[in-house]
């Protein structure tokens, strides 16, 4: 239900592509073309749709997708054969970018006043493709975020090499530990 009293009237969920030709914007769920105050275009599709945003809860990287499914028309270009050629170094690793605009009245639909407020971004990890009877395509994007190899072990020694790697300076203080793990007078009596 829309409150016209309300100081943001609805907001439009926006996502940036980041490819190796550069950032594609869309629109989700949204048909149209809506220009920012940027002057940047964001095409909007309601072919394209997008799971639910995740956010870190202890050590589960989360993961996401979007998908845009169609009926291919014989004689266009075949969109996933030019997506396969162009390799999965396309996408992979490569950031996704989450925006909402807020709308305060039906006019800045049109003419909006406030910038897009960038609130998520995310990491491009895999492309799929799949076919359903002779014209109906998807392509799906998936992504994680940013922190997914944090619940994996560093694969560092415990000595002052390493150490040294991991805080960025030179600390000579693991060079007194001690090495061996046997006790050579007993703790007790």
């Amino acid at each position: 239900m829309i409150d016209a009293r309300a100081e943001v009237l609805a907001v439009l969920h926006l996502v940036e592509v980041t490819t190796t030709e550069g950032p594609f914007r869309f629109m989700l769920g949204q048909d149209g073309i809506f220009t920012d105050v940027n002057g940047q275009e964001w095409a909007g599709s309601t072919i394209l749709s997008g799971s639910d945003d995740e956010f870190m809860i202890g050590d589960i990287a989360p993961r996401g997708s979007l998908t845009m499914t169609w009926l291919q028309d014989p004689s266009m270009p075949d969109v996933v054969a030019e997506l396969k050629a162009k390799g999965f170094a396309y996408i992979y690793g490569l950031s996704l970018r989450f925006f909402v605009q807020p709308i305060a009245s039906a006019e800045e639909v049109y003419a909006p006043v406030a910038q897009p407020v960038h609130y998520l971004t995310r990491q491009q990890v895999g492309l799929s493709f799949a076919a359903e009877g002779p014209s109906q395509r998807s392509i799906t994007l998936d992504y994680e975020s940013v922190g997914q190899g944090r619940n994996h072990q560093r694969r560092m020694a415990l000595n002052t090499t390493d150490h040294s790697r991991l805080i960025g300076r030179q600390n000579p203080s693991l060079q007194f530990m001690p090495q061996e793990y046997q006790n050579q007078e007993p703790l007790i009596g």
